[in-house]
């Protein structure tokens, strides 16, 4: 597997076509729920690495955080893939939206620097 995005979303699709076989047939709000709950699990990554919450000795707080930044990325692959979007139109809206970011960023610099 090479370290790309494109690899990785594959790689995603393929796990669960293998072990999950019926993965396609559940229902797309589940996978949703499924991205939030990662999600949560991203921020209490994130309060541990800030030294909240409860202190988990000889706990990596930055491989946590990373895996389950990653397992959220798992379930916004599989629900990307439920709805009907593949990586390739992923990645073409990500461009865009990039682009949409630098130029709203690149506009707020402009109007901080002139009043």
């Amino acid at each position: 597997m090479t370290d790309t995005l494109d690899s990785v979303w594959e790689e995603i699709v393929r796990f669960n076509d293998e072990h999950f076989p019926g993965w396609r047939l559940e229902r797309v709000d589940l996978k949703a729920a499924d991205m939030v709950g990662e999600a949560g699990e991203v921020y209490n990554a994130a309060k541990h690495l800030l030294g909240r919450g409860t202190n988990l000795h000889g706990t990596d707080h930055k491989a946590k955080a990373i895996e389950e930044t990653f397992d959220t990325v798992v379930y916004a692959v599989l629900f990307l893939e439920s709805v009907g979007v593949d990586r390739a139109a992923f990645i073409e809206v990500a461009k865009r939206k990039l682009v949409v970011l630098y130029a709203r960023m690149a506009a707020k610099s402009y109007s901080a620097e002139n009043p």
